[in-house]
């Protein structure tokens, strides 16, 4: 009897202070099924980007390349420059001569963002700062940022990186109210704090925690006091909801039908920030792809020359050429041609151009070997769609396919892409396990229901529609108790 009073005390108490932040996890969770916050994709930064040409880049960037995890050639203008990532630092150097790339002006800046936007853009301001839009700023090095905008009906706004020449942010109106709707109060994304990473774990961590806890003491509770079968004392049935105020009655019920779902979402939205004792997140780490890799970039070993790459992948494909990346894989040098349309072919570049050759399955299933050497291999699988692990979501659409699918003995599957040259995903029993209690219980992205995106769209709105119910029942129970004292039942 104890224990009821107590949860039921907690359930209360937590309740007259949390329903609201229901409330709008709930709505803002709406909203996410549609769109999360404002990004530039990979494939919208490909499109807009300088078309590259062969008389731009002359020999691979020694400087940069040893020590880098990636290299990219790209076009600025009408010339070509190198990006290396040396860990989250950028080194970006001109192809033709190797100097140090000299970051935009306010008016190379302005200039660079109308080409890329297609439109003539004007200065908001140039910042040196974080703001609403781009809370990482400071931490991905990307300050100071050119904030431009477009006179257009979307009400365009982009945001340069002057340092790298890179639009890092790209705003509509439409965008700005779905995020404000959405995404920033959802994740918990006020400017000031996000900018703080550890008080912004923490602040999710602690808030998901409270609202767990109240899911779960109101189910709990909710069970307990349900009536199955009893009769008064003059042998009426009584009804299996105990309460006679109809707004107890209606969060009874709700929290009957949607309790479980309310614990399960906002338990797991606890998942997105905590590791379960190793990493939960599926991204291959330095060593497995250095392991993919068979080593590190080595400018020695790309014989063919960037110039030939460029005009034979410019010459292949109806899509404008974009960028040339620099790979590696079991040991052997690749170039990556990435095109407009999102598409990429890789060319073999430790043999003339006479020998170039693209990468084939048996040599990615080698170095997909590599990446787990000291277990036996148990299957291979070439994906063309995707499986319960490696799937396009609808915040991250454009995974690459085909993939090569290599599982080992110890439970360990990899995921690689002949056409990126890349180590794309890495699972293991524990990053499993992070799959379905984050993505599978918050997004509800179970393979049954995920392909079918109307059915996704039908059975996660319902379910947040139902919180939504529980949470305002809850709020106008706990205002009316704050006002007028206890609500009887």
């Amino acid at each position: 009897m104890r224990a009821r009073l107590s949860m039921a005390w907690l359930h209360r108490t937590l309740g007259s202070f949390f329903w609201l932040l229901f409330v709008m996890w709930f709505s803002s969770g709406i909203a996410m099924t549609f769109t999360g916050f404002p990004s530039v994709s990979e494939r919208e930064s490909l499109a807009r980007a300088p078309v590259l040409r062969i008389a731009m880049a002359l020999t691979p960037p020694k400087a940069a390349m040893a020590p880098a995890n990636d290299v990219d050639l790209f076009a600025i203008g009408d010339r070509a420059v190198v990006r290396a990532f040396l860990g989250r630092t950028r080194v970006v150097t001109y192809a033709d001569s190797g100097e140090p790339f000299k970051p935009l002006t306010e008016a190379e800046g302005l200039a660079f963002a109308s080409a890329w936007l297609g439109a003539r853009a004007h200065v908001v301001s140039l910042m040196a700062e974080a703001d609403q839009w781009n809370p990482r700023a400071r931490a991905r090095g990307t300050l100071p940022l050119l904030h431009v905008a477009l006179d257009d009906d979307a009400g365009t706004e982009a945001y340069v990186a002057l340092a790298g020449a890179e639009v890092v942010q790209k705003t509509t109106r439409r965008g700005r109210l779905l995020a404000w709707i959405g995404a920033i109060p959802h994740w918990i994304y006020p400017t000031k704090l996000r900018q703080n990473g550890p008080a912004w774990k923490w602040t999710v961590i602690v808030l998901s925690g409270i609202g767990a806890t109240l899911a779960f003491t109101g189910l709990v509770h909710g069970l307990r006091v349900v009536r199955i079968r009893r009769r008064s004392a003059r042998g009426e049935q009584l009804s299996a909801i105990p309460f006679r105020d109809p707004w107890m009655r209606w969060h009874h019920i709700a929290g009957l039908a949607f309790g479980l779902f309310a614990f399960t979402w906002t338990l797991s939205g606890l998942f997105s920030v905590v590791d379960f004792g190793s990493r939960s997140d599926s991204d291959p780490d330095s060593d497995e792809v250095r392991a993919f890799r068979g080593g590190a970039l080595d400018s020695a070993s790309f014989v063919l020359a960037p110039g030939a790459t460029i005009d034979a992948c410019a010459a292949a494909s109806a899509s404008p050429l974009k960028r040339l990346s620099f790979a590696r894989v079991s040991a052997i040098p690749y170039y990556v041609c990435r095109f407009a349309d999102g598409t990429a072919e890789t060319v073999r570049a430790d043999a003339d151009a006479a020998r170039a050759a693209p990468l084939d399955r048996a040599h990615v299933a080698s170095a997909s070997r590599a990446v787990v050497g000291d277990s036996a291999v148990i299957t291979e699988t070439w994906l063309t769609e995707g499986d319960p692990y490696y799937y396009p979501s609808h915040f991250d659409p454009d995974v690459a396919f085909p993939v090569l699918r290599t599982e080992f003995a110890n439970g360990t599957a990899v995921y690689a892409a002949p056409a990126t040259a890349s180590l794309e995903r890495r699972y293991t029993a524990t990053t499993r396990l992070h799959r379905w209690l984050y993505h599978g219980l918050h997004s509800w992205d179970f393979p049954a229901i995920y392909r079918h995106e109307t059915l996704w769209h039908v059975v996660i709105i319902a379910l947040l529609c139902g919180g939504i119910g529980l949470s305002l029942t809850g709020t106008v129970i706990a205002l009316r108790k704050r006002r007028r004292g206890t609500v009887r039942a």
